[in-house]
């Protein structure tokens, strides 16, 4: 986007009129227009380690076998199976040599394809019995046997974990291809409680996330916090296209949205349950396709009691694990106590009255 863009909607977001409230918007139409413009942000390769976080772009494949020599998978005696085949501790069988003591992750010495414990080998004058046979593998891993060339790690479209890290190092991979969208968070307060949950979901869906000036961060995603009237003019300028003026969803209500050319800007109510509510019905899907992200999983569950919603706007309903079912907490209005007593979410379409007890819903659990 040319500099002046960027200049303009900075001096905007400093300086803006109040804007009256329009009627509120269904939640599903405000998300297709912010979601008709974009598509995946390049990628681009990454060391391992500063690819944390970030959304895999290609999948992280095993370039060779792993391991690539036969290791111990514990202490004792790198043996060759078939020079232990009818031993016991009976009927020891001298061994042609003496065989090597070895650690957990020790290369097997060549020939050996199995490892016996320490005491089911007797030495006696440089020579060595087996007391027990050994079966070919036995605490061995074998070459290829962890992963096979070719193997899939971590598929495209996953959030690189630790332990995919781990994994991936230990199978001889050092840099991988990620995206990783940008979200500047913008307001007076941006070391406050919204802007840092605002800051931790983003990193936990695959994106970079900062506060200040969008002049200099270039971002993929605008959220501002702080009562609408301020930020009104993000809506009326000549670079920005209003979607909404308010949304027809609960926590969120008061939420607005709008495009800078074709990048999503979403106000947010000073509250944190607008922000939660806004960040899981709008704001994760848009970062989930910049981010080329695979679409989350859900899971069918029955429900502990019913669940009451009102007709022609989308409710965020907070769950919690009761066995093999979800018990409702909270339905639109989410006090701090629900919100940290939550484990999934699911939202109540508009035409939707609710649902009864025992009914299934599709939720989603948080990962927050």
């Amino acid at each position: 986007m040319p500099e002046s863009a960027w200049n303009m909607m900075s001096t905007a977001l400093k300086s803006s009129p109040p804007a009256s409230a329009g009627l509120p918007v269904p939640f599903a139409r405000v998300l297709a227009g912010l979601l008709a413009g974009i598509g995946p942000v390049l990628p681009h390769r990454a060391a391992l380690a500063e690819a944390k976080g970030g959304v895999l772009a290609s999948p992280l494949v095993v370039p060779s076998p792993v391991p690539g020599k036969a290791i111990a998978l514990r202490r004792g005696y790198a043996v060759r199976s078939t020079d232990t085949l009818g031993a016991g501790p009976y009927s020891p069988l001298p061994l042609p040599a003496m065989p090597t003591l070895v650690e957990a992750g020790d290369v097997l010495p060549n020939g050996a394809d199995a490892v016996l414990p320490e005491d089911a080998i007797l030495a006696m004058g440089g020579l060595a019995e087996a007391q027990e046979s050994a079966a070919p593998g036995a605490w061995a891993r074998r070459i290829g046997e962890d992963a096979p060339a070719g193997t899939v790690l971590r598929g495209a479209g996953e959030v690189l974990r630790p332990l995919d890290i781990a994994l991936a190092a230990a199978a001889g991979i050092t840099h991988c291809e990620i995206r990783r969208p940008h979200l500047a968070v913008l307001g007076q307060d941006s070391a406050g409680p919204i802007a840092r949950l605002l800051f931790e979901v983003a990193r936990a869906a695959g994106a970079s996330a900062s506060a200040g000036e969008i002049a200099s961060s270039r971002p993929d995603l605008v959220i501002a916090i702080g009562p609408p009237a301020e930020w009104a003019t993000m809506l009326g300028g000549r670079a920005v296209q209003p979607v909404a003026d308010r949304l027809a969803l609960r926590p969120g209500e008061d939420g607005m949205a709008s495009l800078l050319g074709t990048i999503p800007v979403l106000v947010v109510p000073n509250r944190l349950a607008d922000a939660l509510g806004i960040w899981l019905a709008l704001a994760r899907p848009v970062v989930a396709k910049l981010a080329g992200a695979r679409d989350p999983a859900r899971e069918d569950r029955r429900l502990t009691r019913k669940i009451s919603s009102t007709i022609g706007i989308s409710e965020l309903v907070l769950l919690r694990r009761a066995g093999d079912s979800l018990e409702p907490l909270a339905t639109g209005d989410l006090p701090l106590q629900v919100m940290a007593a939550a484990d999934a979410w699911t939202i109540i379409p508009p035409e939707s009255e609710g649902f009864a007890a025992g009914e299934t819903v599709s939720a989603e659990f948080l990962v927050l």
